[in-house]
């Protein structure tokens, strides 16, 4: 899996339905996990869980993408802080 592209993905999605602050807030989660992949992941992870928990709606419109992404990242034991 290409997961960079995969963010990339579910931020464009939400940017088009109208939810570009939520985009924004993935790619500080991005920004945060400087350049070690795993970290990247873990907080972005940790940023679609908290759409899950919170933007019902957002999440509705990535949740192919973001469980493909959260599935790939705990087959590396990576799971939201």
């Amino acid at each position: 899996m290409n997961w960079r592209h995969q963010i990339q993905t579910i931020k464009k999605s939400l940017v088009r339905n109208g939810f570009k602050n939520l985009s924004d807030e993935i790619l500080v989660a991005e920004i945060n996990g400087g350049k070690n992949a795993n970290a990247i992941m873990t907080e972005v992870v940790s940023k679609l869980a908290e759409f899950k928990a919170s933007q019902e709606e957002a999440y509705n419109i990535i949740i192919t993408e973001a469980e493909a992404l959260r599935r790939f990242a705990k087959t590396y034991g990576i799971e939201p802080k």
